[in-house]
């Protein structure tokens, strides 16, 4: 069983790796850290755990987005996110890589004594609604948006990371300001690519405030939307001034705000200012 885990293990990290790296060459500095992250965590059972759930939740991730074609046997994104969901929650004889990482996460999280199976389903789940409305363009209402980024961003990825460096899942409302203005990044970064296939990441509430239409949707030089632009990236900017200050505040260990700093909080702050500028 850990021959085929580690078999799975070595696949997935040439297959995303692989992809990740065309995608944009600076993901080669994430992965080697992902290589190495259990000698800085100094505990090679967590770097090997932070590395596959990483990899395992990518792939399902580029297929729920449409970036990854859908594996045979699976007759939709939505159709596998779903199986994976199914099999997170009650794991079986596992049939791919993507099973085989889920598997060895879970034991890795006994031998390590990190409960993160409810940040794993978090994050799944919020993989099910992207897979649920791609191609879609629907518009959701406010509070729909906010619980998806939610359970992806907080309950998810903040409440998974925390343990792993040596902080309590407990002290997730520190980073929630940080979380909130990287979602507002990725939203406006990914803007142009989500409304292609299908994601609009833009509420009803704001759509009506700005006059936004569903044709403007596709054009970001359009006045309307840009105006939504700065004033979303005033509001990243904003929280994380407030955020930056609450994490340094709030006693984490000094890997754990490094890691957060260089990964999020900097290249956040500085594509949002970017748009003020360009805006």
């Amino acid at each position: 069983m850990k021959e085929e885990a580690d078999e799975s293990l070595r696949r997935m990290r040439g297959e995303v790796g692989e992809r990740l790296r065309q995608r944009n060459s600076k993901y080669s500095l994430w992965l080697n850290t992902l290589r190495v992250s259990g000698y800085l965590l100094k505990d090679l059972d967590k770097g090997k755990m932070f590395e596959a759930d990483y990899l395992w939740l990518r792939q399902i991730d580029d297929i729920a987005d449409g970036d990854l074609a859908v594996p045979q046997g699976y007759t939709s994104p939505a159709d596998y996110v779903t199986q994976k969901l199914d099999f997170l929650l009650q794991p079986n004889k596992p049939k791919d890589d993507v099973e085989q990482l889920m598997l060895l996460c879970g034991r890795l999280s006994q031998k390590t004594g990190l409960e993160l199976s409810q940040a794993r389903r978090d994050i799944v789940e919020s993989m099910l609604f992207d897979a649920q409305r791609l191609g879609t363009g629907t518009v959701f209402p406010e509070a729909v948006l906010q619980e998806y980024f939610y359970k992806c961003d907080i309950a998810g990825t903040i409440k998974g990371t925390l343990p792993l460096f040596g902080d309590h899942s407990e002290n997730w409302p520190y980073l929630y300001d940080i979380g909130c203005a990287v979602r507002i990044y990725y939203n406006l970064r990914d803007f142009s690519h989500d409304v292609r296939v299908g994601f609009v990441n833009i509420s009803q509430e704001d759509m009506e405030r700005f006059r936004i239409t569903t044709a403007d949707l596709l054009d970001t030089n359009n006045l309307a939307l840009q105006a939504w632009f700065r004033e979303q990236a005033q509001r990243g900017l904003s929280l994380l001034e407030t955020g930056g200050r609450t994490m340094r505040g709030a006693g984490f260990g000094r890997l754990g705000q490094q890691f957060v700093h260089l990964y999020h909080e900097r290249p956040a702050r500085k594509f949002l200012q970017s748009v003020l500028v360009s805006n």
